[in-house]
């Protein structure tokens, strides 16, 4: 490269671009994973599947569910470690606080539904 490296690093000096860090986005993929798996066993234990699996998917939910919980605290102080940088990405959080809300509703009922068709799962959800 022929351009000066104190030409270079003036240069970056002024790529101020604010991203999250990898570790937030890495705790946000589990997070995402976690809900859509979390939904993805709620259509079983909800559909026509055979018993056994209806009944494992219902109790697969909350281990889902507390998946995505656990990510959602990592992204909280995830945040906080970040300073004044995280103060951008507190609504995001919230509307996660939010999904997770209604996921634990999604799983209380389809547990209790569950439950109501003879079917035992095990509710660890919160």
């Amino acid at each position: 490269c022929s351009v000066p490296i104190e030409a270079m690093d003036l240069a970056h000096g002024f790529q101020a671009v604010v991203t999250t860090s990898e570790v937030f986005q890495s705790y946000e993929e589990d997070y995402r994973r976690s809900l859509q798996q979390l939904r993805s066993l709620a259509a079983v234990a909800e559909g026509d599947a055979p018993a056994a699996e209806r009944r494992n998917a219902g109790a697969g939910m909350a281990d889902a569910h507390e998946q995505a919980s656990q990510a959602l605290q990592q992204m909280e102080f995830e945040l906080k470690s970040m300073g004044s940088l995280g103060a951008s990405l507190t609504g995001k959080l919230k509307d996660y606080r939010q999904e997770l809300i209604a996921g634990r509703t999604l799983v209380r009922n389809v547990q209790n539904r569950l439950q109501r068709e003879g079917f035992s799962v095990s509710s660890s959800s919160r």
